[in-house]
């Protein structure tokens, strides 16, 4: 319930429109409409996937394994905590099946504060550095630009050092 009401004020703190979460399991999906999310979700992946390689491979970073996979909200954002501990340093790979101009993605501590940073964006992937000062959860929100004449799906994972 605590973890509820801190991200319902980090989500107020920013944006003054309800919080809405991206659709976890959707229900009843047509089998067209299913199979057009799971093919949504595996390029997002595939998206997040290679640019945490290339941070991987180049500089010596480890991945996360996985984390988190899923539809955006047409309106409104999706809040995704990270347990990030203090003095690593972190970048946080996001993938999408869409154009990355189209999302904004922004890092918070774990007080709720916005971490300054401008995101890298590159066709389908859209990175961000950080290192934290504190250890905790961190979260990252992201949310469309605009209403998209289409679903888009994201993935998010993290390379640290």
């Amino acid at each position: 319930l605590a973890l509820a009401a801190s991200l319902s004020l980090l989500a107020t703190a920013q944006d003054r429109s309800e919080p809405r979460a991206a659709d976890a399991a959707p229900a009843q999906l047509s089998p067209e409409a299913a199979a057009a999310r799971e093919a949504g979700i595996a390029n997002a992946w595939k998206n997040a996937l290679s640019v945490a390689h290339q941070i991987s491979a180049s500089q010596g970073y480890r991945r996360r394994d996985t984390y988190w996979a899923g539809r955006l909200p047409d309106e409104g954002f999706t809040i995704i905590p990270l347990q990030l501990y203090a003095d690593n340093d972190y970048y946080i790979a996001v993938g999408t099946d869409a154009d990355c101009q189209a999302i904004s993605a922004a890092a918070f501590t774990p007080g709720r504060r916005l971490i300054k940073t401008a995101p890298d964006r590159g066709e389908g992937k859209l990175v961000i550095h950080i290192t934290p000062e504190h250890s905790g959860p961190h979260y990252l929100r992201l949310h469309l630009k605009a209403k998209p004449a289409r679903p888009v799906h994201c993935a998010v994972t993290y390379v640290y050092k």
